[in-house]
């Protein structure tokens, strides 16, 4: 735009605006905002409106609030619900800039012309929705066969069929990666069970056809952006133990995570195990 290398925006003012004006996993949203700051800066000195600026240009936290983002809405974190739920849980994010937080994920039933057949919204991309079919045949399979008859004699008849709606968060974020499986899992057999969820937790991993829960990526962004929603207790894959201890070696003699329960699983059996209301 005409200044390179003239405006400088430290890492911690990135930060900010990451946390507070962008949402998404990607840069895209960033590179906009810049895009967007710089405008006005390049269209100011063109016109000799401003002639305060000193070059170089040092863009700081009160500019953004206080000049060139005054009339913007800052992000509202989510904060966890205090209710038990079915088919409701905490699945967790992480973005490609190091950031993360929760990703709420809905599961309900609807009606459909074919039973179970899902009904994605979301905005998904292509691999996470190949994982929510992955995790609705484990849920299926982890229900007990009296419950499947069940099932179908109240959404598989003549009158009544239906699907499953799973919607995650926010209609206008794309979001992708297989790391939600082990939560939409969690979500799908407790709607198919009729079992409330424990909403303090928030919970991460990818899960296989035979109910293993396998590695993920961000683990240290997803606990420190769920944190800030008042999450309390942690579910992770117990292959990433070592990215939980660098986690806690760094944290354990803070405040961030005094109270916090961490638990690494290898199978999804041992997450409904903790989550599931009894």
């Amino acid at each position: 735009m005409g200044l390179k290398g003239i405006i400088n925006f430290k890492n911690d003012v990135l930060k900010f605006i990451i946390e507070e004006y962008t949402l998404e996993p990607g840069v895209r949203k960033l590179k906009e905002v810049i895009f967007e700051i710089v405008g006005e800066i390049n269209l100011n000195i063109l016109k000799n409106l401003d002639s305060n600026y000193e070059i170089p240009i040092e863009i700081t936290i009160d500019d953004i609030k206080n000049k060139y983002f005054k009339d913007k809405q800052e992000i509202q974190i989510r904060t966890v619900t205090n209710k038990n739920e079915i088919g409701f849980i905490n699945g967790m994010y992480a973005t490609s800039m190091g950031f993360g937080g929760v990703l709420p994920i809905h599961a309900k039933f609807f009606p459909s012309g074919t039973f179970l057949e899902l009904k994605l919204t979301g905005l998904q991309q292509d691999v996470m929705r190949e994982s929510m079919n992955v995790s609705l045949t484990v849920a299926w399979n982890l229900t007990k066969k009296e419950r499947q008859i069940e099932l179908r004699k109240i959404y598989d008849n003549e009158s009544n069929k239906c699907g499953i709606n799973i919607h995650t968060g926010d209609n206008a974020i794309a979001k992708d990666g297989p790391s939600g499986g082990c939560a939409i899992t969690c979500a799908l057999y407790s709607l198919l069970n009729e079992i409330p969820l424990k909403p303090e937790f928030g919970i991460t991993g990818e899960i296989q056809m035979s109910g293993e829960v396998t590695a993920i990526g961000g683990l240290n962004y997803k606990i420190l952006g769920s944190i800030k929603s008042n999450v309390k207790s942690f579910i992770f894959p117990k292959e990433n133990e070592k990215d939980f201890k660098d986690f806690y070696e760094k944290y354990k003699d803070t405040e961030l995570i005094k109270d916090l329960s961490f638990y690494p699983i290898s199978n999804i059996s041992e997450a409904l195990e903790l989550i599931l209301v009894k």
